[in-house]
């Protein structure tokens, strides 16, 4: 009957419900399963310059302090779109420059996905995340 079977999935509660009944589709006809991540409104271009200015700022935080005296760095635990560790090795770098800075990680229970500002992205709850950015932002 079917030989593959293509099914996106964003991580949404029912795109894991498309799987499932993809997954048990293709068992039923012998098929092949093809499960490809897409990340919602978020175009490659967006994600190569985003690793562009992260690598950039990684290799100048090596070579001087930065222009700034306090830094907030927000993540998401668990977050699949950026390196955690990362973040947290350029705010190493920067606290040995002498930089205040603070740190906000939402928990992975929470269900956040990468983007807590949008309130349309898949998993957004802006009733969990503005409080604690507008906390950071301030009046």
């Amino acid at each position: 009957m079917f030989q593959k079977i293509l099914v996106p999935t964003d991580g949404s509660r029912l795109s894991q419900k498309a799987v499932t009944k993809a997954l048990a589709l293709a068992k039923l006809c012998g098929g092949m399963l093809v499960v490809l991540h897409v990340y919602p409104r978020f175009a490659s271009r967006a994600v190569a310059a985003t690793l562009l200015v992260g690598g950039e700022t990684m290799q100048q935080a090596k070579r001087a302090a930065p222009g700034v005296h306090e830094a907030t760095f927000v993540t998401v635990e668990g977050d699949k779109a950026v390196d955690n560790g990362a973040v947290e090795s350029l705010a190493g770098l920067w606290e040995h420059a002498h930089v205040r800075v603070a740190r906000t990680q939402f928990s992975e229970t929470l269900g956040l996905n990468h983007d807590v500002v949008d309130p349309e992205q898949v998993g957004a709850n802006v009733a969990v995340t503005y409080p604690v950015l507008e906390r950071w932002i301030g009046p």
